[in-house]
């Protein structure tokens, strides 16, 4: 329930979750600080290059956006792991999380890899 009232949703829904590659391809998230189940609009934009612990890690730049903002997020190339985010924050500044050294690859890419 939000402050707009009750709305039924799917039985499986994402939210915000950005460490998690699958949201690349939804069409609506659900908010758990507003509780809404809001329409975004996820693109490709470009392929570029990250600076991570001394490392340079090719990442896909993709923009999130909603009805009030665009996110920014970055992931690995190979598509698995979430390396950075950028949004905007109040007295238009922008908030940016990256990590300071290069994220594992997750259990399951790793157990695939192995067999």
């Amino acid at each position: 329930m939000s402050d707009e009232g009750n709305e039924i949703l799917p039985s499986c829904i994402q939210s915000f979750a950005y460490w998690n590659p699958d949201i690349l391809t939804a069409d609506r998230l659900l908010n758990s600080q507003t509780g809404k189940f809001e329409d975004v609009d996820i693109v490709f934009e470009e392929r570029e290059i990250l600076a991570i612990d001394g490392a340079n890690i090719a990442a896909d730049r993709y923009a999130l956006t909603t009805n009030e903002k665009t996110i920014r997020l970055w992931y690995s190339a190979d598509g698995q792991r979430w390396l950075a985010l950028e949004a905007p924050a109040k007295g238009s500044r922008k908030i940016r999380y990256e990590p300071l050294d290069v994220p594992p690859l997750p259990e399951s890419t790793r157990l695939a890899q192995a067999d």
